[in-house]
């Protein structure tokens, strides 16, 4: 016992050598960058590309060999083009990367392209997944992401939801019964906002601020979140895939301002794929707008009068065989311009040689009318024609207003002007005064014999 002569000849001794393996200390890297923003938001978005690098390095002290790299590009992308290795070869069915050799502080990359879908995962993970080497600091295709020889990248995808936005009018209280939405009467909006999804939206906002023709009646109210009158901006909040939200404004119309009434969404924290927060474009479905078609208002009315123009027995007053100058002068007393306005007079038989009818107006059957007229409300319309007075007749001439392509207030055109007795401001009469003569014959006898004086007189 206890000769060891190094030999390990006798056999109380023996010795024994391990094989001691190569040891290659495996690195991955995995990056991503934006490459294509598709829709200018800065932001990685469906329809975006971006680039993919995997970087293995070696850190030895041995060059690595049989060396194995998984990287299975997750279905939120689609891989564009063929992706491009330094060495070894890349299949995309299966995403491994076989390597091979990378040499002691060497490295070898992977470069993959792809658009990102709508949904799908968007995390996409690297790692080794082989090596004949033995690694110090990790174990090969163990899914361990806090090896170094794990790495993940992620891009940020923004969730996609596809809001849409469809805004209704209609007339709830017909103040005037006319049937048109006019000043008075009192219409109702809704704003429907839905989510086609694929993802539930969050920080939804729509802004909806009724314009200054509507006066709002009430509290609106809203499928949920809340709604400010004085910003017009609805918080709506989350919007659950195929799911609706809806805000409705009753409102009185008035009689100036702005009747088209836009929504659009102003915020959201998901992607739209078709359309963009307040932009302001209305072709795009995030965007609606509602107009009932307020009837413009203008409060018509009309006056006449007439003035000696030509007289011819030289009496200084209007009688029979004169020529009168009749003026009928329409004011506008509204807040809108008039235009399409008619007006009718009807002539009494006790005028006759109508003439220098003003304006475009026309004679038949014995009415004056005109049409296509305009009356700001700055400045009255005044219309002539002359006229000759008769022996005989009526003299009481009708005017009226015939049509208006604005809403009045207080009176309504008639079509079929008339002599009826005047009610409303847009029709009036006017009656000239010519002087009615009656002749009195009277006699006074001196005598009742022939040759007596009778003595008549006239008045």
């Amino acid at each position: 016992p206890n000769n060891d002569d190094g030999d390990q000849s006798e056999d109380d001794e023996d010795s024994n050598t391990p094989t001691v393996g190569q040891t290659s200390d495996l690195d991955v890297v995995k990056g991503v960058v934006l490459t294509t923003d598709a829709d200018t938001s800065t932001n990685v978005t469906p329809g975006d590309t971006v680039t993919f690098t995997v970087t293995v390095s070696n850190s030895g002290p041995n060059d690595a060999t049989g060396v194995e790299v998984t990287d299975q590009v997750p279905n939120g992308y689609t891989i564009v083009g063929t992706p491009t290795v330094s060495q070894g070869t890349y299949t995309v069915g299966t995403g491994i990367w076989d390597i091979g050799t990378i040499n002691n502080s060497g490295t070898a990359t992977l470069t993959v392209v792809a658009t990102v879908n709508a949904t799908g995962t968007y995390v996409n993970v690297a790692q080794v997944t082989a090596s004949d080497n033995f690694d110090p600091d990790s174990t090969p295709d163990n899914d361990v992401l806090a090896e170094d020889d794990q790495d993940d990248a992620d891009p940020g995808v923004s969730p996609v939801s596809d809001l849409d936005v469809v805004k209704g009018v209609v007339l709830t209280t017909d103040a005037d019964t006319s049937t048109n939405v006019t000043p008075g009467d009192t219409v109702t909006f809704t704003v429907t906002v839905s989510n086609s999804g694929p993802n539930d939206a969050t920080g939804v906002e729509v802004t909806d601020q009724v314009p200054n023709g509507y006066t709002i009646v009430g509290t609106p109210t809203v499928s949920q979140g809340t709604y400010t009158v004085g910003t017009g901006i609805w918080d709506i909040g989350t919007i659950n895939n195929s799911g609706t939200a809806t805000l409705t404004v009753v409102a009185t119309v008035n009689a100036t301002g702005t009747y088209v009434n836009v929504a659009q969404v102003t915020a959201s924290d998901n992607f739209d794929p078709d359309s963009t927060p307040d932009n302001d474009i209305l072709t795009e479905d995030d965007q609606d707008d509602a107009d009932p078609g307020v009837d413009s208002a203008s409060d018509l009315s009309i006056e006449k009068s007439a003035v000696l123009t030509t007289d011819a027995d030289t009496n200084t007053v209007i009688s029979v065989g004169d020529t009168v100058t009749f003026s009928i002068t329409i004011s506008n007393d509204g807040s809108n311009n008039a235009t399409g306005v008619g007006v009718g007079d009807t002539i009494p038989d006790g005028y006759t040689t109508i003439g220098s009818i003003s304006n475009g107006g026309t004679l038949s059957g014995g009415v004056i009318s005109w049409s296509g007229l305009n009356v700001t409300t700055t400045t009255p319309l005044v219309l002539t024609y002359t006229a000759v007075i008769t022996d005989t007749g009526n003299y009481t001439n009708f005017a009226e207003i015939t049509a208006s392509d604005n809403f009045d207030p207080d009176s309504t055109p008639d079509s079929t002007p008339d002599a009826d007795t005047p009610v409303e401001d847009d029709e009036t009469n006017y009656t000239v005064p010519v002087p009615e003569l009656t002749l009195v014959k009277t006699s006074v006898l001196s005598g009742s014999n022939v040759g007596d004086i009778i003595t008549y007189t006239f008045t």
